[in-house]
């Protein structure tokens, strides 16, 4: 499978589901592993949790060799389910690093993410109306005091 990114520069790229439903991937799960297709994962997982499951949107994430992509699960009923997740890629500057400590600080750091429940990834993204309801929060606040 090949994937073109239309904007180089970009580490996010999203695509349809379609593209991955023949794609073999080897799970590492307890009631899932082995090698299969993502489709017949998908069936698995719907068929393990008891609800229709279906795979709806899909993104890559790139890293360079220094990188890696960590995650972090939240309510985690079984290995590899969660109700929220958070992703991140982290790039280590020297290349003798530990890529398995950078990947526990990454686990950690989308942890936070998640906690926080950002409503936008970049400030560049940040609506007028949102900025202008969080100034209102803020000097009602202050007004407070």
């Amino acid at each position: 499978m090949a994937l073109s990114a239309q904007d180089p520069g970009k580490l996010v790229f999203p695509f349809a589901p379609a593209y991955l439903e023949n794609m073999s991937i080897n799970l590492d799960h307890p009631k899932l592993s082995g090698e299969t297709t993502v489709q017949n994962a998908v069936t698995e997982v719907a068929a393990m949790v008891g609800e229709n499951v279906k795979l709806r949107r899909g993104f890559m994430l790139s890293t360079t060799a220094h990188g890696v992509v960590s995650s972090y699960l939240h309510t985690c009923p079984q290995p590899g389910l969660g109700r929220i997740a958070g992703l991140i890629t982290l790039e280590a500057e020297d290349s003798s690093a530990s890529l398995d400590a950078l990947k526990r600080v990454g686990s950690s750091i989308a942890m936070h993410i998640v906690a926080a429940k950002p409503l936008f990834l970049s400030k560049e993204l940040v609506s007028a109306a949102a900025l202008e309801n969080e100034r209102d929060v803020l000097r009602t606040q202050v007004s407070l005091f």
